[in-house]
């Protein structure tokens, strides 16, 4: 795989055409927030913006003709999912196949599921080196990973960590030590003062993806939110997944925090004018797309090693950024409260 398209790629800008191709004035509210991921999603994509929203859109349709059979559809997750198809280039039809299995599967080794987060788990699986069909052996694991991670949380452990569980499949071990770990990070996160919860177990789950040990994510994190701090930048636990997404960067704190700030403030003169904790999350992800390209000293990673590295960094980028989209749902409810234009237009 060749890395030369990606590298020509400037996230931001690439991120406003696709933006600016979509029809949001004849959108939603909701269909509108969703379709600002969708975008970040095809950043990746190499048809031109008209193109790739016109085949995003199109699949999105045909995923809601199937909400019948697949009532997860029915939620405008669905142009997220749409982007991912076409990154990924896989057809419909064969995705809504494995996603048929998966449900069986998952049956089938008592493990409780449904709603809107079995399509991205279905993804995250999809990413897996090497996948081909899920298998019964998977699934155990899959079940195993979150039993284990119920027994640390009871309360805030449920279906909605399916893609979480997904993400940490790709993680060497067993079930027990890798919870284990996330359990000792999310401790010690806790102990220097962030706010307890699913956002802060989501964080910790997306911080085991990086590259360099837990602990040492764990201390990225600390850096960065200790830096947005002296920024006097107010961070609330909905941001915990976007923090863990930058932490997946060698980079210093610094340099990072002032790229994020940026790019947030260009998203916010952006259409549809929806600010809040999701402004934050595409920033994060479009700064990390811009950053995983290059080491701590800004150079380029050009060579065939470099290269593969920067594909592996990208890979746990993207399963992260799927991890933070089965969550938006809830950020998205603060922000229809909070944070929604009077004069969006509503059909």
């Amino acid at each position: 795989m060749t890395t030369a398209p990606f590298q020509r790629i400037i996230p931001l800008e690439r991120y406003r055409d696709i933006i600016a191709a979509f029809d949001f004035d004849h959108q939603t509210w909701s269909d509108a927030y969703w379709m600002r991921f969708a975008a970040q999603a095809g950043v990746l994509c190499l048809d031109e913006p008209p193109i790739l929203v016109k085949r995003i859109t199109l699949i999105a349709n045909d995923l809601l003709k199937q909400a019948k059979w697949f009532g997860a559809f029915q939620s405008p997750m669905r142009f997220v999912i749409a982007a991912v198809l076409v990154q990924t280039n896989t057809k419909v039809v064969d995705f809504l196949h494995d996603y048929k299995r998966l449900e069986e599967i998952l049956d089938q080794v008592g493990f409780k599921h449904g709603g809107r987060y079995e399509p991205i788990t279905l993804l995250i699986l999809r990413m897996n080196a090497g996948h081909r069909v899920f298998t019964m052996l998977e699934a155990e694991r899959l079940k195993n990973i979150y039993k284990h991670m119920k027994s640390f949380h009871w309360w805030i452990t449920g279906v909605d960590d399916l893609p979480a569980c997904a993400a940490l499949l790709q993680l060497p071990g067993n079930a027990e030590v890798i919870t284990a770990e996330a359990e000792g990070v999310y401790q010690r996160l806790l102990a220097l003062g962030l706010h307890g919860g699913s956002d802060l177990q989501n964080a910790v789950y997306i911080l085991l993806l990086s590259e360099v040990r837990a602990d040492d994510a764990a201390s990225r994190f600390m850096r960065l939110l200790r830096q947005l701090e002296v920024k006097d930048i107010a961070i609330l636990p909905a941001h915990y997944d976007g923090l863990s997404v930058l932490s997946m960067l060698e980079q210093p704190a610094g340099v990072i925090v002032d790229r994020l700030m940026a790019v947030e403030s260009e998203l916010d003169l952006c259409r549809p004018d929806i600010k809040g904790p999701s402004s934050f999350a595409l920033a994060a992800d479009l700064t990390a797309l811009d950053f995983v390209r290059y080491n701590a000293n800004g150079q380029g990673l050009e060579n065939l090693e470099q290269g593969e590295h920067m594909l592996k960094r990208l890979h746990a980028l993207n399963i992260a950024k799927l991890v933070q989209v089965s969550n938006i749902d809830m950020k998205l409810d603060f922000e229809a409260i909070g944070y929604i234009s009077p004069l969006w237009p509503q059909g």
